[in-house]
Formats: structure tokens, sequence, C-alpha cells
């Protein structure tokens, strides 16, 4: 179509299709690949993305929209043992209970009410065995926030709020939880200016009650 219409617009349209746009490692990859040197650099960025909202319909916001995403995978380790005999054992399904339950502190003492953060542990595998304490656990996280900085801090609180549980169990330095970040997506954020002249031309052509 853009090409079709070419005489009803000027300047340079660069169609990006951009390999694993979940965690913008595709976008990396082209860059490093030569993307802004082997083609035009655009002045500006378009995209759209599907949400759960009534079929027809054309949804957009000014500044930021969707958080920055980072990816964290923790290793609780224990001493494994005897279900029989869990006193001679330090269960690290037992600590990884206890460590979710103080990530949610987290976000509701010690967050800002006014500053958007989401942390949800959506992944836990431990033991094999109903009659086996096993040597560690293992859960994945996704922490959400709109900046960096509260990245950041959030990803120092996970660290020491485990190891202070670590610790009252009395595991060595050695046994403590480790973190290991796997990605950091940044927070969308929409130039308010651009978002508005585009949302101009979507409402003449789709009809304001569709925008």
């Amino acid at each position: 179509l853009l090409g079709k219409f070419r005489d009803l617009w000027q300047g340079s349209a660069v169609l990006v299709a951009q390999p694993a746009e979940e965690n913008a490692s595709g976008a990396e990859a082209m860059i490093a690949d030569g993307l802004f040197s082997r083609f035009p650099r655009p002045h500006c960025a378009l995209g759209l993305h599907a949400l759960p909202e009534p079929a027809g319909t054309l949804f957009y916001r000014e500044g930021y929209w969707f958080a920055g995403s980072t990816t964290v995978e923790l290793t609780v380790f224990g001493k494994g043992g005897h279900a029989a005999r869990p006193h001679e054992a330090i269960d690290p399904i037992v600590l990884s209970a206890q460590l979710i339950l103080a990530f949610q502190t987290l976000i509701s003492r010690e967050t800002d009410p006014t500053e958007p953060v989401v942390l949800t542990v959506s992944s836990i595998h431990a033991g094999a065995r109903d009659n086996i304490i096993p040597e560690k656990a293992f859960f994945k996280i996704s922490l959400r926030a709109f900046s960096r900085e509260r990245h950041d801090r959030m990803l120092s609180a996970l660290k020491r709020t485990a190891d202070g549980i670590a610790w009252a169990a009395g595991l060595s330095e050695d046994r403590l939880p480790r973190i290991a970040v796997r990605g950091y997506t940044p927070a969308l954020f929409n130039d308010p200016k651009l978002t508005r002249k585009i949302v101009r031309r979507f409402r003449r052509t789709f009809g304001p009650s569709r925008v």
C-alpha cells in the first residue's frame, strides 16, 4: 500500500520485521548487523501491538505505557535429607515459601505507592520424591517497573532479602541464594507530540468512536 500510494507521502519508510521482540534481543542483533548503516536511520518509529480489547478499536497513550521488564532466575540452596528427619536438613522448599512471601513486602512496604512496580514469581521447581528433602529449589521472577533505577533497587532488595532468610536458616555463605538476571527490556515511552499527530490521523480515518 505504501508503494502503491507513493505520490501521497514524502520521505523514506523502513519496515522492520524484528525477531525476538519480547526481550528486544532481535533489535540488538539487527543494530549490531548494521541496520542503521545499511538503511536510512528513521526520525521516528511507529509500532502497533495487539491488546485484549474489542476488535476494530484503537487505543493509545502519550508517554509511558508498558513497563520495563527484568527476568530473574533464583536458585535457593539447602541441605538435603530424609523427609522423616527434617531436623537434619535445611529445606529449600520451606525457604522458597518464606522468600516468596517476603518478596511481596518489597512492593507493599519498600516501594512508593505512586510508583508502579510488579513482582511475580511465575515458576518454581524443587524436589522429585515424596520422601526426600531436596538440595535446592529454582524459580523464575518477572520484575516490572518504569525506570531502570527502580529495577536495580528491586534487584538489590531481592538479594538482601534472600540472603537474610538463608542466614537465618543457618546456611553458610557459599550456600546463599544465587540470583541471575537473564534479560532486561526498557519501558515503552510514546513520544507525546508524535502520538497526538498519529491519533488525529486515526480519528479522521477510522472515526472518533473507534479511537
